[in-house]
């Protein structure tokens, strides 16, 4: 498999941002929709390119270069070294200026939530509470990281369409 660059990603991620963006910048029930069209967008391109990488990876394991142990340490230091640092920095802003009152963080509750990737969940249970409700989509894909890692590696390439089709 070719670890290239595909062609048109770029273009639908794009629309997916304009999507999300419109959605926010000039809220409506009708553009609210726009917004979940382009999450769900994020999400599919996401799970594409996730399950690719993780296809590679277990091809590894098949032609004995590499083994699970290894495949799944090497997709969570990359995935976390893409993520984290980021997520983090803009975390620790943000709960700066949630003390000095610039930002509402909500309680300590809901900043665990964000802090632990577990967003989603706590949305789902208290509702919205704070500006920062758009993490829950970043909580989302930490958990199908950890779930659907192991699954992929576990299984022989041969069998991934069959896993993928069964969660679906």
């Amino acid at each position: 498999m070719n670890s290239a660059r595909i062609r048109g990603f770029d273009g639908l991620r794009a629309l997916a941002f304009l999507l999300v963006f419109i959605s926010h910048k000039a809220p409506s029930p009708l553009r609210d929709r726009y917004g979940t069209a382009g999450v769900w967008i994020f999400f599919v391109l996401s799970g594409f390119l996730i399950t690719r990488i993780l296809a590679e990876a277990r091809a590894g394991i098949d032609d004995g270069r590499s083994d699970f142990r290894l495949s799944l340490a090497r997709f969570y230091v990359r995935r976390t070294a893409r993520i984290f640092p980021v997520y983090y920095a803009f975390l620790a802003v943000v709960t700066i200026a949630g003390l000095w009152g610039l930002v509402e963080v909500g309680g300590v509750a809901r900043q665990l939530s964000n802090w632990f990737y577990v967003s989603n969940i706590y949305i789902g249970l208290n509702g919205w509470e704070t500006r920062l409700g758009h993490l829950w989509s970043l909580a989302v894909e930490e958990q199908f990281y950890l779930l659907f890692a192991p699954l992929a590696l576990a299984c022989p390439r041969r069998r991934l369409p069959a896993l993928c089709f069964a969660i679906l």
